[in-house]
């Protein structure tokens, strides 16, 4: 039986610029005392299980995908069906609707000051006067029978500016008259037409 003696040597040498010599380097054997040197016998390795982590992580990211998926398609389709598509209104169409909504709610607190909006709206899109046009700058441009305008216009400026508004005894008045600017505008529609 081999015995393994383990005793410490001597080195010398350089590092850097400094020179040594006898340097003692001890040295320790990991064998037991009189080891018969024989191999330790090999034992198979140990079986690593297959990974299912990474699996799951996936699983659940493709769950969720789906979930999410699944959830706006599902608003989308209910979003689609529940939305009410209103077809676009004429000039005519909106004005009138709107001075006889104007004409209903008698507690609207700016009554005068929206039908000349409205009105003003109209006028730009039926006879191409702009909606930025001040009242001042507007009327002159009226035609004659467009001059209800100006009374609307002026009543709304009144709301505006002035301490104390317009009274609104005379409102059902001039938005009956306002109503009127519709048959106009349909009759020269119905004359330029015939025109051509």
């Amino acid at each position: 039986m081999r015995h393994a003696i383990t005793k410490p040597f001597a080195m010398s040498g350089a590092v850097g610029g400094a020179r040594f010599t006898n340097l003692k380097v001890p040295v320790k054997s990991v064998l037991a005392p009189n080891d018969s040197m024989n191999p330790a016998p090999l034992a198979p390795p140990v079986k690593v299980p297959y990974p299912r982590a990474p699996f799951i992580a996936v699983a659940i990211a493709a769950l969720a995908a789906i979930a999410t998926w699944a959830a706006v398609w599902w608003r989308a389709r209910h979003a689609a069906a529940s939305a009410v598509i209103h077809p676009a209104l004429s000039a005519e169409e909106r004005f009138r609707n709107a001075v006889l909504a104007l004409r209903r709610n008698r507690e609207h607190p700016r009554r005068w000051a929206a039908l000349a909006d409205e009105t003003r709206a109209f006028l730009a899109a039926t006879r191409h006067l702009g909606s930025e046009l001040t009242t001042t700058e507007l009327v002159p441009r009226l035609a004659e029978h467009d001059r209800v305008a100006e009374d609307i216009l002026r009543h709304g400026d009144f709301e505006k500016f002035a301490p104390r508004g317009t009274p609104n005894a005379e409102f059902e008045d001039v938005a009956e008259r306002a109503l009127m600017l519709l048959a106009e505008s349909v009759a020269a529609e119905v004359s330029v037409e015939s025109r051509l």
